[in-house]
């Protein structure tokens, strides 16, 4: 049988979650081969103004994007930005939020609506996040708020989300914190 010349679901995820993997630059004490041999590769690389990190994570978004390009963003669409904020909110890197703003403003140039998924997902999920009574006292919702506001500051480097809508959450953050302490003061 004859695969498929359209991409599935499954291919989708499969993607985007081995490229969120590759933004992750290795661990710091992990040197690499150049270092461990001594012959000042990386050296030289940073004299250029461009480390193996930076290339890295730009190459990973590379691929991303070329591979998101032959996805059917009508069928699609939804679901790989919906995964691409997966990808940038839970993998516990902090270098998943940038390189996955990166690639939803790079791939906007040709999908006209990437961004305005991403965005409204990740607007989405902080407002779901914020309507629930248990999340600001489990330490397991407060990594994901932190994971969410990281990639909503990442987003705004970007320039998907305007600066409007960055500071309505950062408002609606404060108000929900005061709110707390003031209920803590009214009750102790």
């Amino acid at each position: 049988r004859k695969p498929s010349r359209h991409p599935t679901r499954a291919y989708v995820a499969f993607v985007v979650d081995r490229l969120c993997r590759e933004w992750r630059p290795p661990p710091p004490g992990v040197a690499s081969a150049a270092a461990a041999r001594g012959d000042g590769a990386d050296v030289a690389k940073d004299a250029k103004g461009a480390s193996a990190l930076s290339s890295r994570g730009d190459d990973a978004v590379r691929r991303c994007v070329r591979q998101l390009r032959k996805v059917p963003w009508a069928e699609h669409g939804r679901y790989a930005a919906s995964r691409l904020l997966k990808g940038a909110t839970r993998s516990g890197r902090v270098e998943s939020a940038a390189g996955a703003a990166r690639a939803v403003a790079t791939l906007d140039r040709f999908r006209a609506n990437a961004a305005q998924m991403f965005v409204d997902a990740l607007l989405e999920e902080t407002a779901v996040l914020a309507g629930i009574d248990d999340a600001r006292k489990s330490a397991r919702f407060a990594q994901r708020r932190v994971a969410l506001g990281r990639a909503l500051g990442e987003a705004f480097v970007a320039r998907l989300v305007p600066a409007t809508a960055m500071f309505a959450q950062l408002y609606a953050l404060l108000v929900e914190e005061n709110r707390e302490g003031t209920e803590r003061s009214a009750d102790g």
